[in-house]
């Protein structure tokens, strides 16, 4: 199962991120579905539905009690100031009349969470099991989808950046219903913001995802890319900017970095290239 890969889960020996290593186990290795149909049609890469969207830029959450050390919980914290620093976004401890609120658990299961606000409060979570899914990026990858936005390689316009290598998949990985559920694209119309694909998203599957070995690559990407893998540790300039565009923004296309101050030097444009500043 999910959780004793990541038990056994070493950062300093495993390139691959902990948040990858629920391939089988769950959508796209890291995500909790709704239990209701009609919710699991609401994904996409960034869902533009008011009803998946943390209002004012907000998300409550909640440490269950025990569940991690301090240095553990300062892990957490140290994620979230991210966030704080470059975008609008605020993760705020919830409060006893907060209705919607992320409950963040260590579970022996993995990492995964849940994607944008769910109307059923029992399905805001997000599980970080330690140490392994506290390290890296994986605690601010997890946080993104807590906001709303799945991985990079779903965008309708994958395939003019990456070729998926589907041989060098692990063999039990090699079936339509995984590549359906860890390596599908969205067909429909989807919101990106008209912002770039982003090999070195921090929402981004390695080079590696689901390989059988590390002679082969699983994905390969098509334009010029100098980094090593793909991905990130923290978040990248374009995800920075897919977060202003759906969090920070008011009425009138001004953008804003906290719930109480505009930032009225910055406007709408027809587009962007990560121009922004947290």
């Amino acid at each position: 199962m999910a959780g004793r890969r990541v038990k056994n889960y070493d950062s300093r020996y495993q390139q691959q991120p902990a948040h990858e290593l629920g391939f089988g186990y769950y959508y796209q290795g890291d995500i909790m579905l709704p239990t209701e149909p009609k919710s699991q049609d609401r994904l996409s890469v960034a869902e533009e539905h008011t009803s998946t969207v943390w209002p004012n830029a907000i998300v409550p959450y909640y440490i269950t009690p025990n569940a991690f050390t301090p240095n553990e919980i300062r892990i957490i914290e140290r994620a979230m100031q991210v966030f704080h620093a470059k975008t609008c976004v605020r993760f705020v401890p919830r409060t006893p009349d907060t209705p919607y609120y992320v409950q963040i658990t260590n579970r022996p299961a993995g990492c995964y969470a849940s994607v944008g606000r769910v109307q059923d409060n029992n399905q805001n979570v997000m599980n970080l099991q330690a140490p392994g899914c506290l390290a890296g990026g994986t605690p601010m990858h997890e946080m993104m989808h807590i906001l709303g936005f799945l991985h990079e390689v779903s965008r309708p316009d994958r395939d003019d950046y990456i070729y998926v290598n589907r041989s060098a998949l692990e063999p039990r990985y090699q079936t339509e219903s995984f590549y359906r559920n860890n390596f599908a694209k969205f067909e429909r119309d989807i919101e990106t913001y008209n912002i770039d694909y982003n090999y070195g998203s921090i929402m981004h599957y390695t080079r590696y995802a689901g390989a059988r070995d590390r002679k082969y690559p699983v994905l390969v990407n098509l334009k010029p890319y100098d980094e090593p893998d793909f991905g990130n540790t923290t978040l990248s300039p374009s995800d920075i900017e897919s977060i202003q565009f759906r969090y920070c923004r008011n009425a009138s296309g001004l953008f804003w970095l906290n719930p109480f101050q505009l930032l009225t030097t910055t406007f709408l444009g027809t587009r962007h290239s990560s121009r922004l500043r947290g």
